[in-house]
């Protein structure tokens, strides 16, 4: 099978002199975890969640063009396979199919339905991998931190060994542009008023979106859909486990 046969060939993309937060619209509202940018017909590299949402800026001011990240290619005539491989090893959730000029998009989501066909029968265990976790009473900065150090995107949230959500990338571009509720403590400089934490102190509680969670003897094929929705499945038993894209990608 060819890279065209299965690339995402409407592509939206960011100029290198968009604020942060137009990337952060059009990532959101397109469930994406990255965008190209391009410089009329020339494309730049990428702008990704990964690279700005664990920095402290302001996605109103901050351009794109400072946080282009260059990236492998692959032409639309490769096989499939190689497009698989430069997932895995780039550490991009996307690359850029470029003939001469860009002609699409080839992302995990792309190939997991391909890989799904011969390896739907596995059980989920087989490939879930241990995950950090927080409480939902620690903080954004505590998240940040894990991220950071880990290089993972998502960080499950536990309530009595119960995981009550999950904290995402995409969770974090609400805490950047200031869309979720903001905690406060004691007295402010002036009588009467609060003073409102830093950012990194807000509780993950705030921020965390509802997890997909299933059982460990699940089969791949059976939840193929909600991993390409969500992103991750979250698994329960003997400890928190996580399966993502790219752990299905491994198996190709």
């Amino acid at each position: 099978m060819k890279v065209k046969d299965v690339m995402s060939k409407n592509v939206v993309f960011v100029n290198p002199d968009d604020p942060v937060s137009a990337a952060f619209t059009k990532i959101n509202k397109n469930n994406v975890n990255q965008l190209p940018v391009m410089d009329g017909k020339t494309y730049l590299g990428m702008i990704t969640l990964k690279d700005v949402a664990v920095k402290d800026i302001n996605p109103s001011e901050a351009k794109c063009g400072h946080f282009v990240a260059k990236t492998p290619s692959i032409r639309s005539n490769d096989d499939v396979e190689g497009a698989i491989s430069l997932l895995l090893t780039s550490g991009f959730r996307a690359i850029p199919v470029i003939d001469d000029f860009l002609v699409g998009i080839i992302s995990e989501t792309d190939v997991l339905k391909i890989i799904s066909k011969n390896y739907g029968n596995i059980q989920l265990s087989k490939i879930a991998t241990e995950c950090e976790y927080v409480s939902k009473s620690d903080v954004i900065g505590k998240v940040k931190r894990i991220m950071i150090d880990k290089n993972v995107s998502r960080v499950p949230v536990l309530d009595k060994n119960n995981v009550i959500g999950i904290v995402g990338l995409a969770d974090m571009t609400r805490l950047l542009e200031g869309k979720g509720p903001m905690p406060v403590r004691g007295r402010g400089k002036e009588p009467g008023t609060k003073e409102k934490l830093n950012l990194n102190d807000s509780e993950v509680g705030n921020f965390m979106h509802k997890p997909f969670i299933s059982k460990g003897d699940v089969l791949l094929k059976n939840v193929i859909d909600s991993l390409a929705k969500n992103g991750e499945v979250i698994l329960i038993e003997n400890g928190v486990s996580i399966v993502t894209p790219k752990d299905v990608l491994e198996l190709a």
